[in-house]
């Protein structure tokens, strides 16, 4: 699940050069709505992420990782056909709004992973995140590079959304129900839980340390996209 949390935000970023080109954009804005494509995706992550947070620890985190499997893989595609770079930007900001997977996965850990074995898990999750990105931009890249068709830009991202939607079936089949009902331990609500956090000076200068990775990280990508195009 980590691992297509990864390709859904990464598996676009080599083709947004020529697919805002494409779609009519000037090169001097391009660098503008690669930019907007990136933001509004982890903008609508953020907002999303207390609600998401919130109706998973009442109905359970599978409901919640299923809808963020599958509106990953079907706003992939829909940007690879998008007519313009406004719906680009839109299809990107809904497919942030409904994927928080990552932080549900790290939920999931915390909840069932023993402490001892705990901060192992976690390092593993964002090894796993890190090089799902890194696999999924080669991939989609490499796979542009050798496609002529009329679709140059929705094959490789067709082809990424496939494992999105195997995943989405496994997790379906196989995915613990971890509804209320059926789990053994009680959980913080998400919002007091960010709250304590921040309290904590510890935690909070961690939380804006996470912010502040988050933020240079994104600048990066765009930039160096940006000019590598």
């Amino acid at each position: 699940v980590v691992a297509c949390a990864g390709v859904a935000l990464a598996a676009d970023v080599p083709l947004l050069p020529g697919l805002m080109r494409s779609r009519g954009v000037n090169d001097r804005r391009v660098p503008l709505w690669i930019g907007l494509a990136q933001a509004a995706y982890s903008a609508a992550q953020c907002a999303a992420a207390p609600l998401l947070g919130a109706c998973s620890d009442a109905r359970g985190r599978r409901p919640f990782v299923l809808l963020g499997l599958a509106a990953s893989a079907a706003t992939l595609v829909g940007v690879g056909v998008a007519p313009s770079a406004g719906v680009i930007v839109l299809l990107r900001a809904l497919g942030g709004l409904c994927n928080n997977n990552v932080a549900l996965s790290r939920a999931w850990v915390a909840e069932e992973v023993p402490g001892k074995a705990r901060a192992d898990r976690f390092l593993l999750l964002g090894a796993v995140f890190q090089a799902s990105k890194a696999a999924a931009s080669s991939a989609t890249g490499a796979i542009r590079i050798h496609v002529d068709a009329r679709y140059p830009y929705a094959v490789p991202l067709a082809c990424a959304a496939a494992p999105l939607m195997l995943c989405c079936f496994l997790a379906a089949a196989f995915a613990p129900d971890d509804r209320p009902e059926n789990r053994e331990t009680t959980r913080a609500p998400v919002v007091a839980a960010l709250r304590e956090a921040w309290r904590d000076g510890r935690r909070r200068r961690a939380l804006i340390l996470v912010a502040a990775n988050g933020f240079q990280g994104g600048a990066i990508v765009v930039g160096l996209v940006s000019f590598l195009s």
